[in-house]
C-alpha cells in the first residue's frame, strides 16, 4: 500500500548554496539525502517507507499453512490457534520490493513460503522482518499449538441390531471404514432391504466425509457370505482399496470366488473390494496357498498401494515352514501372508514366519503370529503377542527388496514377563508404536538406517504406575506424531466403559494430550476397542455399545445390545 506525501517545492534543480545546476552538494563528511529519497520520511508510519515521494508498507501481505489470518499491514501481532497434531507451519510473506525478509531469523523470499517451522507444544513465537535502509517493521505471530477436542460425530450402522458388534476401523483420508463382525445378513442382503438370514455373517460399512459431514456410502458383504464367518473382525483401508477379514470362512486352499466350498472349517479368507467413482465392488477373494481348518486366516489385514497383509493367527507351521514345504509341527504358530496386486489381480508373494514358534504357557498355545500387523510400503511389522515365556511378546519387521521380503528386526520388551507386547502394532514410516496392555504400557521404536531402537515408553498419565487394569495398549494407531491408544476396560463412566488417550511427540519426546471418551459412555461399552487418526480427525470405536438405529448423541437409547458405535472427534 502506498500513500502521496510531502511533495518537494520548487525546482529540485534549483542552485543551492556552493552547489551548481546539477543539484550536488560539495562533500563536507555530513550525511546527505537524495531530494525525493527522504521527501515523505517523517510522516509514513513506523511499518512503511518513503519510495518516490509515496509511502508504502513494508509487508504487504501475510499468511500461513496452518490457520488463517486476517492481515492488515498496521497490526503487529497475531495470535494463532492450531491442532496439536500440526507439527509444522511455513509462513509467505509478502515485501516491499528492495527490502530485506527475515521469517523467525532466516532470509526468505517474498511471496514464497518460508522453509518448515517447526511448533513446540503450547506456544511458539515466530518473528517476521522487513527492512529497507533504515526502515524495518517487525511482525510477531503467536502460535499456540494444543488440544482442543471436539466431538463431531457418533457413528451407527443404519441397520443396526443387537449383537452386530460394530467398531472394527481403518481410515485413509476421507474415507472411513467400520466393521461389524456380528450383522447377520446373508450375501442377498443390502442396505435397503437388509435381513437376518446369516446369523454372524458379518458386515462393513464405508462413510465418507464431505467438508465436516460424515455419510455411509456403502454397506459390503461377501459375495459368500454365510453364518459365523465373522466378515468385519478385521478391516483396513487405503486409496480406492478395501480389505475385509473373515477369519471364520470356511473355504479351502481350492475355494474360488466362483467355486467356493466349506471343506476347511475356520480356514478363514479375505475380501478385497475397489471404489469406482462412489460405487465399490468386491475384486477379489483371498485363501492362502496352504489353507487349513482353523488356520483363522483374516484375523488381521492390512494394506498399502498394491501390497495387502493377511495374518493367520491358527496356522501351525514352525520356523522352518516354507510355502513350497509348509508343516503343521508349531500349532497355533501363526503366519502372515502378503499378496500383490498386478493389475486386477491379486497374487501371493510371501509366507511369512517368526524367528520363534510354539510357545505353550498354561491355557494359551502357540505365538499367534499375525494377530496385529501393519504395512507401509515396503516395511511390515507383525505381532506375536503370546511369544516367549510367561506371554511376553515380540514383533517382527520385515522389508522388500525387489519382490523379495526379509526379517529385518524382532523387538521385544527387556523384561521378560507376562506384557503382551505386540497385541497391537502401528507403522509409518521409520516409527513404529507396539501396544503392551498386560504391561499398561505402549513402546515407541524408531529406524536409522537398519537398525532399530526404542524411543519411548508410554504410559496414560493417571495409570503410570500400571495397575488399573486398563488394558492400555490394547489398540494404537499413529499418524505423523500423533499416537492414539485405546484402553478397552478404563472404567471412568461405569465399568469397563472405556478411554483413550492421545500422545504428541515434542522432538524424541512423547506427551499425553488428550483423554478421550464416549460423551454417552455407560459400563461395558468398551470404547476403545479400536482406534485410527488421520490428520486432526480421531475415530475410536466401542463394539459393545448398546444404541439402536435410532439412538443419537442427543438422545441415546440401550436398545440393542452390544450394537456398537464409533466417534468421531477432531483435535
Amino acid at each position: 500500500m502506498s500513500t502521496a506525501c510531502g511533495q518537494v517545492q520548487g525546482d529540485p534543480l534549483e542552485r543551492s548554496p556552493g552547489g551548481d545546476a546539477s543539484g550536488e552538494v560539495p562533500d563536507d563528511g555530513s550525511p546527505q539525502e537524495e531530494p525525493f529519497a527522504n521527501a515523505c520520511a517523517d510522516t509514513c508510519a513506523t511499518h512503511a517507507a518513503c519510495v518516490n515521494g509515496s509511502c508504502v508498507d513494508l509487508l504487504s501481505g501475510l499468511s500461513v499453512s496452518a490457520s488463517s489470518l486476517a492481515f492488515t499491514s498496521a497490526t503487529t501481532d497475531y495470535t494463532l490457534d492450531v491442532s496439536i497434531t500440526q507439527e509444522t507451519l511455513t509462513v509467505t510473506a509478502t515485501s516491499i520490493a528492495g527490502g530485506v525478509l527475515r521469517i523467525k531469523g532466516v532470509d526468505a523470499r517474498s511471496g514464497q513460503p518460508s522453509a518448515p517451522i517447526a511448533l513446540a507444544l503450547g506456544e511458539t513465537l515466530v518473528d517476521v522482518t522487513v527492512t529497507l535502509g533504515a526502515r524495518q517493521a517487525t511482525y510477531t505471530l503467536h502460535v499456540t499449538r494444543a488440544a482442543n477436542v471436539v466431538q463431531r460425530m457418533y457413528g451407527k450402522a443404519l441397520n443396526a441390531e443387537a449383537g452386530d458388534n460394530l467398531g472394527t476401523l481403518a481410515m485413509d483420508g476421507d474415507t472411513l471404514v467400520v466393521g461389524a463382525p456380528g450383522e447377520e445378513g446373508d450375501a442377498t442382503s443390502t442396505m435397503s432391504a437388509p435381513n437376518n438370514a446369516a446369523s454372524g455373517a458379518g458386515a462393513v460399512y464405508v462413510f465418507v466425509r464431505d467438508g465436516a459431514t460424515w455419510t455411509q456410502q456403502a454397506y459390503l458383504k461377501a459375495a459368500n457370505a454365510e453364518a459365523d464367518d465373522y466378515f468385519g473382525i478385521s478391516v483396513a483401508v487405503h486409496g480406492d482399496t478395501i480389505v475385509v477379514g473373515a477369519r471364520e470362512e470356511d473355504g479351502d486352499a481350492t475355494s474360488t470366488m466362483g467355486a467356493p466350498n466349506n471343506a476347511a472349517t475356520g480356514a478363514g479368507a479375505a475380501y478385497v473390494f475397489v471404489r469406482d467413482g462412489t460405487t465399490w465392488s468386491q475384486q477379489a477373494y483371498l485363501k492362502a496357498a496352504n489353507a487349513e481348518m482353523y488356520d483363522n486366516f483374516g484375523a488381521r489385514v492390512a494394506v498399502h498401494g498394491d501390497t495387502i497383509v493377511v495374518g493367520a493367527t491358527g496356522e501351525d507351521g514352525d520356523a522352518t515352514s516354507t510355502m513350497g514345504a509348509p508343516n503343521n509341527a508349531a500349532s497355533n504358530a501363526g503366519a502372515a501372508y502378503v499378496f500383490v496386486r498386478d493389475g486386477t489381480t491379486w497374487l501371493q508373494q510371501a509366507y511369512l514366519k517368526a524367528e520363534v514358534t510354539w510357545t505353550i504357557y498354561g491355557n494359551y498355545d502357540g505365538n499367534i503370529f499375525g494377530s496385529s500387523l501393519a504395512v507401509d510400503g515396503d516395511t511390515i511389522v507383525v505381532g506375536a503377542r503370546w511369544e516367549g515365556e510367561y506371554l511376553a511378546g515380540a514383533a517382527y519387521v520385515f522389508v522388500r527388496d525387489g519382490g523379495v521380503w526379509s526379517r529385518q528386526a524382532s523387538l521385544r520388551h527387556t523384561d521378560n514377563r507376562n506384557a503382551l507386547f505386540g497385541y497391537s502394532v502401528a507403522l509409518r514410516g521409520d516409527t513404529i508404536v507396539i501396544g503392551a496392555p498386560a504391561m499398561e504400557a505402549v513402546f515407541v521404536f524408531v529406524r536409522d538406517g537398519t537398525a532399530w531402537s526404542r524411543q519411548a515408553s508410554i504410559n496414560a498419565a493417571h495409570n503410570a504406575d500400571g495397575l488399573l487394569s486398563e488394558f492400555f495398549g490394547g489398540a494404537v494407531a499413529m499418524d505423523g506424531g500423533t499416537i492414539v491408544v485405546g484402553a478397552v476396560n478404563e472404567d471412568g463412566g461405569g465399568t469397563r466403559a472405556g478411554a483413550a488417550y492421545v500422545f504428541v511427540r515434542d522432538g524424541t519426546a512423547w506427551s499425553q494430550q488428550a483423554y478421550l471418551k464416549a460423551p454417552n459412555a455407560e459400563a461395558g461399552d468398551n470404547f476403545g476397542a479400536s482406534v485410527a487418526v488421520r490428520g486432526d480427525t480421531i475415530v475410536v470405536g466401542a463394539w459393545s455399545e448398546d444404541g439402536d438405529a435410532t439412538s443419537t448423541m442427543s438422545a441415546p437409547n440401550n436398545a440393542a445390545p452390544n450394537a456398537g458405535a464409533f466417534y468421531i472427534m477432531s483435535l
